[in-house]
């Protein structure tokens, strides 16, 4: 996967300047000209929001995301955040999409994965507690950026 292939199906699916309904449930794709001022949000869902070009920054209680070029941010339901475009262009928009995720539809995947697992020989040794999930910047990589693009590019059939 290239990024330059991202950024084409990104400006075909983006006509319009906001949001754009792309015809898959729980996915919306955004293109903005120029930087935007900040914004207050709150996920309902789990939700994965990637920046194809441009950059943006999320706030998420005392911690800041910057989210370049294939980069992502995983946000978790319930959390309230600021998001900022800061760079964009006519030459070069900001584009971006948000993909709502079911928690059941992730809990279900679980369990089957679960089950398919072959039961582990020694018991299970106690792990601290984990603390609550904070979302961190992670890079597309080339397995999910060809997963994405396979995404996109289905969009048009």
């Amino acid at each position: 996967m290239r990024d330059h292939d991202l950024v084409a199906e990104m400006l075909a699916i983006t006509p319009e300047v906001g949001p754009n309904e792309v015809g898959w449930p729980g996915l919306t794709a955004y293109r903005f000209g120029r930087p935007q001022a900040p914004q207050r949000a709150e996920v309902h869902s789990l939700a994965l929001c990637c920046v194809v070009q441009g950059r943006k920054r999320f706030i998420v209680g005392a911690h800041e995301y910057i989210c370049g070029p294939a980069q992502y941010l995983l946000l978790t339901r319930g959390m309230s955040f600021e998001a900022e475009i800061l760079e964009a262009s006519a030459a070069a928009p900001y584009l971006s999409f948000i993909l709502l995720i079911d928690p059941a539809l992730v809990r279900d995947v679980l369990v089957d994965l679960a089950v398919c697992e072959p039961a582990p020989s020694n018991p299970p040794v106690a792990r601290p507690a984990v603390p609550a999930v904070r979302p961190h910047v992670s890079e597309l990589g080339r397995d999910l950026g060809e997963v994405l693009l396979r995404l996109l590019r289905s969009l048009g059939d």
